[in-house]
């Protein structure tokens, strides 16, 4: 039986069938995901000039050395900051249990801790700085009243009536809030280093186009 020539026209079709239909599918799916998995920035001065409010520079006090340490804008890491007033102490044991449940699933971000308050006051079943020394990223510190209240103030939070902590804070390289973290349990704590990882990955350098240079 002889066989029948192809047309031009059902080649064309073919062709977009095959080939590029599926491109601008692919395309498509790859634009609607660069919504997918960010997280957002917080606390807009001026939407339409992406003007966003940043964390001030502050200092506490280290508790390993005891010396003045500076949340500084010059340092370019990701944080999650959280705050420990005075009088919920009985708890802070339990989520420095929950800050290390974080750096053991995530450890390229810092952790900054403020205690309120100062050593004579604080009260701990045992020596914490050898657990603190596990975690270089760990920065542990405290300040007094007057200051820890402002520095809730620059991140602009408050106590949760229901833990009694400030929300853990997660914030950018450019000093940017990025989310506010209630951790009223074990569970909750382990959904931040995904979150890290998300913000991480918007840093991620773009491939950059390779220009050819002329031959000499």
């Amino acid at each position: 039986m002889e066989k029948l020539p192809i047309s031009k026209s059902y080649k064309r079709y073919l062709l977009i069938g095959l080939f590029i239909v599926p491109f601008f599918i692919g395309m498509a799916l790859i634009f609607m995901g660069k919504g997918i998995g960010t997280l957002p920035k917080l606390h807009a001065i001026d939407a339409k000039k992406k003007l966003f409010y940043t964390v001030p520079e502050f200092e506490v006090i280290s508790l390993s050395n005891h010396q003045n340490f500076t949340f500084s804008h010059k340092d370019s890491s990701i944080y999650v900051v959280t705050l420990h007033p005075l009088s919920n102490q009985f708890n802070w044991e339990k989520h420095l249990m929950y800050l290390t449940k974080v750096m053991e699933r995530y450890n390229n971000a810092k952790v900054l801790t403020i205690l309120e308050g100062d050593t004579s006051q604080f009260k701990w079943s045992e020596n914490p700085k050898p657990f603190f020394e596990k975690f270089p990223k760990w920065i542990v510190t405290y300040t007094n009243n007057s200051n820890f209240e402002q520095i809730k103030n620059h991140f602009r939070t408050e106590v949760d009536s229901i833990n009694g902590l400030p929300p853990y804070i997660i914030v950018d390289k450019e000093k940017i809030i990025r989310a506010y973290c209630k951790i009223n349990d074990l569970k909750t704590a382990r959904d931040i280093p995904k979150m890290l990882k998300i913000l991480n990955n918007q840093y991620a350098p773009r491939n950059k186009k390779v220009e050819k240079r002329p031959t000499p």
